[in-house]
């Protein structure tokens, strides 16, 4: 019971950690474009 509560337990934390270094990509974005004169192109 403990290995499954183990498991489950990395498997959010790895997934919250992913979520939010997607989310702090995604809000930085738009800043890099205008900084760095990026296109969508």
């Amino acid at each position: 019971m403990i290995g499954k509560r183990l498991a489950l337990s990395l498997l959010a934390i790895c997934k919250v950690a992913a979520i939010s270094l997607w989310f702090s990509a995604s809000a930085i974005v738009p800043s890099l474009r205008l900084e760095y004169t990026l296109t969508d192109h």
